[in-house]
């Protein structure tokens, strides 16, 4: 899941496969699934820690 996607999805869950880095207080995510655009795995992101 992109991180700029993440406002368009406010209130649900993803499903991470773990954190691979951490800056502060933001986490770079590995995410489960694929992006049904592209057929291809997710990118990670990184993410907030109020997110996490």
């Amino acid at each position: 899941m992109a991180a700029d996607d993440a406002s368009d999805h406010e209130g649900k869950l993803w499903d991470a496969i773990e954190i691979l880095d951490e800056r502060g207080r933001e986490y770079l995510i590995n995410w489960e699934g694929t992006d049904p655009a592209t057929g291809k795995q997710w990118e990670p992101t990184w993410v907030s820690g109020i997110w996490v």
